[in-house]
């Protein structure tokens, strides 16, 4: 009987070896399959991030265009009107009023009177002017718009909420007044600019 020695550090080293080839072999596949789920992932994160603005953008763009597809323009060139007004004498009027002549003009397609306003100095206490809309037929109805100071804010209006005015088919006078109760400094200006009727 014939015995074959076995050199057992060579053994150790083959099976040692055999070891971290298998987990090399092993760990090597598994990031290579788990690569193109990371990219698909990725790729799928951007598409939706992607959907999700374009979603949006043609939300507000609809909005948009919903509201204000028809417009009608009484100011419009960047060059604000201004109501210069001095409630600080006992002799002066305690209403500043300025009106636009609309000399009949047909409303009655149109929804929302928008307009942007600010104040000329910085107040603490934000201010309010009325608007009043009147007809042919003296029908007139007022709002007001509150929550004006020095930074530029545009506001909508619904025509609706004028419900004395029953005829929008001839309006006569579109007028801006402040009044003395109405505004936090007694001497100052109101701009307003952007005025415009929209369906």
């Amino acid at each position: 009987m014939s015995y074959t020695a076995i050199d057992s550090s060579k053994k150790y080293v083959r099976m040692k070896q055999d070891v971290y080839e298998h987990l090399a072999k092993t760990f090597i596949d598994k990031k290579v399959k788990q690569k193109p789920k990371r990219k698909i992932l990725w790729i799928l994160a951007a598409f939706s991030i992607i959907c999700v603005v374009m979603f949006l953008a043609s939300n507000y763009f609809l909005v948009e265009k919903r509201i204000f597809s028809k417009s009608l323009y009484l100011l419009h060139d960047k060059t604000p009107i201004v109501i210069k007004y001095d409630f600080t004498s006992l002799g002066n009027s305690k209403v500043k009023a300025l009106s636009f002549n609309l000399d009949n003009l047909d409303l009655s397609g149109y929804h929302f009177l928008t307009l942007s306003i600010r104040t000329e100095e910085k107040t603490k206490i934000d201010s309010t002017i009325k608007v009043q809309i009147e007809n042919s037929l003296l029908e007139k109805d007022a709002e007001y718009i509150s929550g004006i100071n020095s930074k530029w804010r545009r506001f909508v209006l619904p025509l609706a909420d004028f419900k004395l005015v029953k005829d929008w088919s001839q309006i006569k006078t579109l007028t801006f007044m402040v009044e003395d109760w109405n505004v936090t400094d007694k001497n100052d200006k109101i701009l307003i600019d952007e005025v415009r009727f929209t369906e």
